[in-house]
């Protein structure tokens, strides 16, 4: 080693580069209110199709995730247009997931269904939140290896590897929701809005090889 500072492997420096706008994107449609501009008159029945939906979003994300560990971090000849195709999926499902909470909460309701909206909506933004963090912490994490290896205690004179799971977690909503839906409609009671969503903990793990200068 030469005793020249970590670098980041292009193929993270290239990953990094191109998971920035979408960090950014997903940031501040979380944070811009949707109006609520369609009236549902059946909630229930919506909130229904939307945790599938929203459930299905969640599995292309986790898909997205596993294939960017495959041809990006796992694949030290990656280059720039694999990096922008690859997190260019991971974009795609995100704002799948995205639109099923924006669509959420521009349903306009009244009487019991006001409750079946918040619900739904919070359950949806729980784990909006936890992309969102992840992909915050990811980025920090390639921006500054060395503070995160400082910080962690770890050796900084030789390689090392940094995890960042990305783990959904089951919406404390869920619940009620589940149970406000079963008393509204118990015809489908049956339905487990727990595997609709593929909660639970899923741990996807981004490995950060940081190279030195040999010559």
């Amino acid at each position: 080693m030469s005793g020249e500072e970590p670098i980041l492997s292009s193929n993270l420096a290239f990953m990094v580069q191109a998971m920035r706008p979408v960090a950014r994107r997903l940031s501040k449609r979380l944070t811009t209110p949707a109006p609520r501009t369609v009236f549902e008159a059946d909630m229930a029945g919506e909130a229904y199709m939307h945790v599938r939906t929203f459930g299905y979003a969640l599995e292309r994300i986790s898909t997205a995730v596993n294939d960017l560990m495959e041809h990006v971090v796992g694949n030290a000849g990656s280059g720039e247009p694999e990096a922008q195709r690859w997190v260019g999926r991971l974009e795609a499902a995100a704002d799948m997931a995205v639109g099923e909470y924006e669509w959420a909460e521009s349903l306009s309701t009244a009487g019991d269904d006001m409750l079946v909206h918040d619900l739904l909506s919070w359950v949806c933004r729980h784990n909006l939140d936890e992309l969102r963090d992840w992909l915050d912490q990811l980025i920090h994490t390639l921006d500054d290896p060395l503070g995160v290896i400082w910080r962690n205690g770890a050796p900084s004179d030789r390689p090392v590897e940094l995890s960042v799971p990305l783990t959904f977690t089951e919406p404390p909503a869920l619940e009620r929701l589940r149970t406000v839906l079963a008393a509204r409609e118990p015809h489908k009671s049956g339905i487990g809005l727990m595997g609709t969503l593929g909660l639970g903990v899923l741990g996807y793990w981004v490995v950060d090889c940081l190279s030195g200068d040999d010559e």
